[in-house]
């Protein structure tokens, strides 16, 4: 998440998104060009794999009352 330029992300997202990311990719030292602290680390061992932020699919109702939209270039 870019918290400089949407308004919808807040200090807790990135928190979040650190954490999560640390938790993937454990022996970074560096996140976006801010140095991955001992701290960080212990807490993406420990909370890391909840971190995942999950959109909730769509309904079987909305999908049926909506038109079937195809891709086209």
């Amino acid at each position: 998440p870019n918290e400089l330029v949407s308004l919808e992300k807040d200090e807790e997202d990135y928190k979040r998104y650190r954490c999560f990311v640390l938790y993937k990719l454990p022996n970074l030292k560096f996140l976006d060009a801010q140095k991955v602290t001992r701290q960080e680390r212990e807490e993406a061992l420990v909370r890391g794999a909840f971190m995942k932020v999950v959109k909730p699919k769509a309904s079987s109702e909305d999908v049926a009352g909506s038109p079937e939209l195809h891709y086209m270039p």
